[in-house]
């Protein structure tokens, strides 16, 4: 028989905390798969409904939620010839985004080898990633490098590749990734915010 608390004794619950032989006491409730779309609508929600009271060291006061925000605009080269890896890189997570005909033109797909090309290919293609503009893929290192599917000769890594008529765009690891920037946001954060 084994007996647990799941708070500790104190002098708070002192009257009434108990061991119990209950299977429950032992075990912690699992928590519950919740899923959120993270519209722009609710990265506005979650900063309004986590507003709170907050004092500086100069004793202002200001009520401020969670700034959330969604990553857009980052680029795979850099004005320094920075890139991300090349999406078929094995053991890496390459991100795509559905390009939009009506705005952004035809698909004009990059000049791959065969070997990529089929690859990213059937990668995107077989993805069961349920969003209907993203895709995450990733090459796997089982697949290589004896039994090579990527030609290390293909090192652009600024790549769209047509997809059973839908052209998908290698954007950055973080395109759309959500992050709580509320510490970068307050004005004694970084030099950039004090001004």
């Amino acid at each position: 028989l084994t007996l647990c608390s799941n708070a500790p004794r104190t002098f708070l619950n002192e009257d009434t905390c108990v061991l119990s032989s209950d299977s429950s006491a032992c075990n912690s409730a699992p928590m519950p798969e919740i899923h959120i779309e993270l519209t722009t609508q609710a990265l506005v929600d979650i900063h309004e409904n986590t507003r709170e009271e907050i004092t500086d060291d100069e004793g202002n006061v200001s009520n401020e939620g969670r700034y959330v925000y969604a990553m857009d605009g980052l680029v795979v080269r850099d004005t320094f010839g920075n890139t991300v890896p090349h999406p078929c890189t094995y053991g890496k997570r390459s991100r795509w985004r559905l390009k939009d005909a009506a705005t952004e033109g035809a698909c004009v797909p990059t000049t791959l080898s065969v070997l990529t090309n089929a690859t990213l290919f059937d990668l995107l293609h077989m993805s069961s990633d349920p969003h209907p503009a993203l895709r995450d893929i990733e090459v796997s290192v089982a697949q290589g490098p004896e039994d090579t599917t990527c030609d290390p000769s293909d090192t652009e890594p600024e790549v769209e590749i047509d997809v059973a008529g839908s052209c998908w765009i290698h954007v950055h690891p973080d395109h759309m990734s959500v992050y709580d920037l509320s510490y970068w946001a307050r004005d004694d954060a970084h030099p950039g915010n004090m001004v």
